[in-house]
């Protein structure tokens, strides 16, 4: 009679097979329950992190300032601006009480207008609150070329705080229905700017609202 070889199922208790595997099948079923609980948290909070918050729900995009739109969120705009300007985080002096914290430095502007020296953005809730256009000409006369250009685009007269005539020729303001503008030419210690500032009027009633909110502690 023929001797049979020994193999190594032989060496393995009857009923041992069948309880590995299935040991191994409930560990196998554990990690794809860890692995799907841990893809719906991710899903959940991808969802609650990009979504809008409440309280910009009926907040509008407006126009493009310079390539700039007033109401977009910051990374859209951020991605649409890698590659054209150079960004930096915008250093406040130590000093300044300003309340505005999320400030950008940009290098020109979007729409490859010349003689922009510099732009500087402000976000609120991650979202462009206010653009402000420097330039490197600062003269008198690139102050009243700007005011006319400002009044021609928008269809409003700009108007001096209070009317006298050194003022008018320093500040005018604008007042449309979304955003406020204001043109100024100022003259400090360093030397003289020229910028106008473009301020998304909604946004900026929410940031007032919120300061105000977080200095009664109601935030």
């Amino acid at each position: 009679m023929k001797e049979r070889k020994h193999t190594v199922s032989d060496h393995i208790p009857r009923g041992r097979l069948f309880s590995r595997g299935s040991t191994r099948h409930k560990r196998n079923v554990a990690v794809l329950l860890v692995a799907s609980m841990i893809i719906a948290t991710s899903a959940v909070s991808f969802y609650s992190c990009s979504k809008k918050p409440a309280r910009l729900k009926h907040v509008r995009k407006l126009v493009k300032v310079y390539g700039y739109v007033l109401g977009e969120s910051k990374d859209k705009l951020f991605k649409r601006a890698e590659g054209l300007v150079l960004i930096s985080k915008f250093k406040k002096d130590k000093r300044s009480t300003d309340p505005r914290s999320d400030m950008w430095y940009c290098s020109g502007a979007l729409d490859n207008t010349r003689g922009i020296d510099h732009v500087r953005l402000t976000f609120f809730d991650d979202h462009l609150m206010e653009v402000i256009v420097y330039f490197k000409d600062t003269s008198v006369l690139k102050m009243k070329a700007l005011k006319q250009q400002i009044e021609d685009e928008y269809g409003v007269r700009g108007v001096a705080p209070d009317g006298t005539v050194e003022t008018a020729y320093k500040t005018y303001r604008f007042n449309t229905p979304d955003m406020s503008i204001t043109l100024r030419r100022i003259t400090k210690f360093e030397g003289t700017e020229l910028y106008i500032q473009f301020l998304h009027n909604d946004l900026h009633h929410l940031f007032l609202e919120w300061q105000r909110q977080s200095r009664t502690g109601k935030s």
